[in-house]
């Protein structure tokens, strides 16, 4: 039963990534207009990391040694959380929910699978660290700051 929960929340989380990303998607300029590759670029990534994520969780196959497809609930929770953050007044709360419900299918599965939550949050703070410097490395190179 945890492992249909899970995978639940994982394509709930990747539904609500892809209907951001959408509803958002019609406001961007486009091409011609002078940071055209960048600013498609945060929505592009937020889709991928949604299907990562359900595929993330659909390939966990339960091994306790084995815990690569088990950390990319995780992962991809991390790389949401910049996008949370610089997002705050567009397109970041529902992302938030999306990345509470990556988070709860991480939990079940570390629960499920008897792993520690230690890995899990590692994994959480390498993403967010990850996608962070990559936006901001890209915000550089448009010169937006």
């Amino acid at each position: 039963m945890r492992r249909k929960i899970e995978r639940i929340l994982a394509l709930l989380g990747t539904a609500v990534c892809i209907a951001d990303a959408a509803s958002f998607w019609k406001y961007l300029p486009g091409p011609g207009t002078p940071y055209w590759p960048f600013t498609d670029y945060p929505l592009v990534e937020i889709t991928i990391l949604g299907l990562i994520g359900a595929v993330g969780v659909a390939l966990d196959n339960g091994q306790r040694s084995n815990n690569i497809w088990g950390a990319v609930p995780w992962v991809v929770t991390g790389c949401l959380a910049p996008y949370v953050i610089l997002g705050a007044a567009s397109f970041g709360p529902p992302l938030m929910f999306a990345g509470l419900l990556y988070i709860g299918a991480g939990v079940l599965a570390s629960q499920r699978c008897k792993r520690s939550l230690l890995p899990g949050i590692n994994s959480f703070s390498l993403g967010a660290v990850g996608n962070l410097v990559i936006i901001l490395v890209l915000i550089k190179a448009t010169g937006g700051i």
